[in-house]
Parts: structure tokens; C-alpha cells; sequence
């Protein structure tokens, strides 16, 4: 088993920790405190950016400039596109937006990890 594809996942759960944290204490109360958030939802474009360039590639699935602009600027729209459309048949697609709704759902219970809620 391939495990560097759950890489960029782990790196995301540790990003939405971390912003957790800084979202509580004296971080918090900051004036850049903002800034932190901005950046770690950068990093978690990124590296979803990441994933679906290499997914594409050992799939075989012939990506197009447009679809990498909306990858990065309308990720919650065009990643579900995406999953939809290089998945074969309906237990595939399903699978995949499965996995997507858990990885959401772990990378928020990650951050309220964080806050300590």
C-alpha cells in the first residue's frame, strides 16, 4: 500500500490542529491572528491541489488549465467535479465523495481538537 497519499491528509489534519490552537490562548488575541487562518487555508489548498495533480496523473486523467484555476480558486466546487468525473460508475464516484465527506469531517474534528471544544 501506497501510504505517501495519505500524506498530504495527515498534513492537513496538523494544519487544522495547529490553527485550532492558535485560535485559543493569547494567539488569539492578536492582531495578525487572522493572518494564521488565511495561511493555513492556503496550505490546505495547496496541498489539495497537490493530491489532485498526482490522483490525476497515475489515473491518467487529462487535466486542463481551467480545471487547475478552479482547483485553486473554488476548491469546494471543482474538487467533488473532479472526483465525479474520473471515477468510473456510480460505487466509484460514491466512494470517492464518501472519502471526501470523511476527510472534511476529520480535518474539522482536528481543529476542534485543537480549540480544545
Amino acid at each position: 500500500m501506497d501510504y505517501r497519499k495519505y500524506a498530504p491528509v495527515a498534513l492537513m489534519c496538523a494544519i487544522a490542529a495547529g490553527v485550532g490552537l492558535s485560535d485559543r490562548g493569547v494567539v488569539s488575541e492578536l492582531e495578525d491572528a487572522g493572518n494564521i487562518t488565511a495561511i493555513a487555508a492556503g496550505l490546505i489548498v495547496a496541498l489539495i491541489f497537490y493530491w489532485y495533480r498526482r490522483d490525476a496523473r497515475d489515473r491518467g486523467y487529462r487535466t486542463t488549465w481551467g480545471l487547475h484555476t478552479a482547483m485553486v480558486v473554488v476548491t469546494a466546487i471543482a474538487l467533488p467535479w473532479y472526483l465525479v468525473r474520473s471515477r468510473a460508475g456510480v460505487a466509484g464516484r460514491s466512494k470517492a465523495l464518501g472519502a471526501l465527506a470523511a476527510l472534511f469531517v476529520l480535518v474539522m474534528a482536528c481543529y476542534r481538537l485543537g480549540v480544545g471544544a
